[in-house]
């Protein structure tokens, strides 16, 4: 297995986009969860990305509706991909990104968003020790499959 890491990101524009909180601290929140993307767009564009192109890669389907029953308490919605502070004026970040499922300002989003873009990612803080009771389909892409765009399982 390999754990991405945070390659891409660029620490000085991450800086400016922090808000109250230092790169460190803020890289330590990011490796204190484990990420899920929910529209399967954003997984094919981080499949295609320079870095991932031409390496095989396991993607793991799970069962929402089964993780968020599981690990509601320490789940957390964010309205941005985190860890991409990547091009000037990235959106500002800090513990606010983060929300719990009750205190995410999903409504307000979806005014101003297609459904699928109006969470960017939901997080579970500690991790999922407990992945496998979750997981519905595990499928090797490979640099010939083009897309995976399909529908996901459950909702949050």
């Amino acid at each position: 297995m390999v754990l991405r890491d945070q390659t891409p990101l660029r620490p000085h524009i991450l800086e400016k986009s922090l808000r109250r909180l230092s790169a460190g601290e803020w890289l330590g929140l990011l490796n204190d969860r484990v990420f899920f993307w929910l529209d399967p767009r954003r997984l094919d564009q981080l499949l295609a990305a320079r870095g991932n192109r031409g390496r095989p890669h396991d993607v793991l389907t799970v069962d929402t509706a089964s993780l968020v029953h599981r690990h509601r308490e320490r789940i957390r919605l964010s309205p941005i991909n985190s860890s991409a502070a990547l091009y000037p004026g990235a959106p500002p970040r800090g513990l606010f990104t983060f929300s719990t499922i009750e205190d995410y300002p999903y409504a307000e989003r979806r005014r101003h968003r297609p459904r699928p873009a109006a969470i960017a990612e939901l997080a579970v803080v500690g991790g999922v020790s407990d992945i496998a009771d979750h997981v519905v389909s595990v499928q090797r892409i490979s640099e010939a499959d083009s897309s995976l765009a399909r529908p996901a399982v459950g909702r949050p």
